[in-house]
């Protein structure tokens, strides 16, 4: 994720302004791109992530700690009916289930043994280059053939119910050490994360795909977005390459604007009493908008084909790309050229990485935090490779063969013709100004 400072159209031309006006900076809320003149440079994604003073933060470490604390603090823990179920543990760290709230299953999944035991080589490896190589040294794409290398599962059953309520439950991490990996360099500790995965609301995201399961956790924190079974296939193909440029990228400082994927999990709850089953993968990204107060949304694809809302009514309305087109005529969006040159640089690398592994119809998701006077902005929906489907759509809708124009692109396209049309069309959305840094 990527904030930038922008400027009011308003204050541009305005001399007292130019005179005042302060150093436009790239603000980081994440380790990709923190300010590398600080003794951690991974301090301010950690404090993005936690609620703790920023001196506790610093205390914690990077490290997944296999101490828990005695008591978890779970909100509206009274409210609503839930399943307490004891595991076996030392941790004293209990996550009671809510059938409704499937982050509660991963959250309860995440404090058995079991699941630390899996993760126990990982607890060794702090150094910087163990994690580099993390997911990355196998000579061949990682794939369902590693699953018992790569995935978790754990199977629990609450036994305490009376007949009528029983149920069994099972959750599947799927590459429960890559992703920890990327969270011990993204949160502060495993605990803060569970602790947000303990419960959560259903949440009707605004463009997004119909009868697609989306909520949050209840800190705001974290979204969990279903995911279909041909994007977790496709994830699978190229998980080591992704696992590689998100931990490269976050060690480096390399400019990226990548929405963190920061876990994917299979959940299966089942009613022992009449047999229905509810199955479901989802994954769990970081929340863009995270303590922001957005007064636009925007979608952008770079595509003019379908890429209209005309309902722009209603707060965090989500808009397209000819919503974004017809406003710049009346408020432009202005960039320092510092700040336009790190954005550039930050969907160069991303949109490579993509094209590199066959991923396309992603969007840059930008909002626009009027009080801070940033822009908020992250690639999301980067899942799904250029299968067959897809090259049949393009051809469909390339020549017009249900109707609509022929002298638009389609939406779906093949990932190079994409990357470029992407690349092209956030430079031109974004305009620059000359500031101090300006050649």
């Amino acid at each position: 994720m990527e904030a930038v400072s922008f400027i009011p159209a308003s204050l541009k031309d305005n001399p007292a302004y130019q005179k005042v006006i302060a150093p436009i900076r790239i603000k980081s809320f994440d380790s990709a791109i923190s300010s590398r003149n600080v003794d951690d440079s991974n301090a301010s994604i950690r404090r993005s992530y936690s609620q703790r003073p920023p001196k506790a933060i610093e205390r914690t470490g990077k490290g997944l700690s296999p101490t828990f604390l005695n008591k978890l603090s779970l909100p509206g823990m009274i409210h609503g009916e839930s399943r307490l179920l004891l595991s076996q543990n030392d941790s004293g760290v209990i996550v009671p289930i809510y059938d409704d709230e499937p982050s509660s299953m991963i959250a309860h999944a995440m404090t058995v043994p079991e699941y630390h035991s899996f993760l126990l080589p990982l607890l060794y490896q702090n150094n910087e280059s163990n994690l580099l190589n993390y997911g990355s040294d196998q000579p061949q794409p990682i794939t369902r053939n590693d699953s018992k290398y790569n995935h978790f599962t754990i199977s629990f059953e609450d036994e305490d119910s009376n007949s009528v309520d029983k149920a069994k439950f099972s959750v599947t991490c799927y590459f429960a050490k890559q992703f920890d990996a990327i969270r011990r360099k993204c949160c502060p500790d495993e605990l803060d994360y569970i602790r947000s995965l303990s419960r959560c609301k259903r949440w009707s995201a605004q463009g997004g795909k119909s009868n697609v399961y989306f909520a949050k956790t209840l800190d705001d924190r974290f979204v969990i977005k279903q995911v279909t079974r041909t994007e977790l296939d496709s994830f699978e193909d190229y998980a080591a390459d992704y696992f590689k440029y998100l931990i490269d990228s976050v060690s480096s400082g390399s400019p990226t604007c990548l929405t963190k994927v920061l876990g994917l999990y299979q959940i299966i709850a089942k009613n022992l009493r009449d047999g229905k089953e509810l199955k479901m993968d989802v994954m769990v990204m970081e929340n863009l908008f995270f303590k922001r107060k957005v007064s636009r949304i925007y979608d952008l694809k770079g595509s003019l084909r379908s890429r209209y809302n005309p309902d722009t009514s209603g707060n965090n309305k989500v808009l397209l790309d000819l919503n974004l087109l017809e406003t710049l005529h009346t408020k432009p969006i202005f960039l320092g050229s510092k700040a336009k040159r790190r954005l550039e640089r930050a969907v160069w690398n991303d949109t490579s990485f993509l094209a590199s592994v066959d991923v396309m119809d992603y969007s840059l998701l930008v909002g626009i935090d009027e009080e801070r006077k940033e822009l908020v902005m992250g690639i999301i929906d980067y899942l799904r490779q250029y299968t067959w489907d897809k090259q049949l759509e393009t051809w469909v809708k390339a020549t017009g063969f249900l109707g609509g124009s022929k002298d638009v692109l389609p939406t779906i396209i093949s990932p190079d013709q994409y990357k470029k049309r992407f690349r092209k069309a956030m430079s031109k959305y974004f305009l620059a100004l000359p500031d101090q840094w300006s050649p």
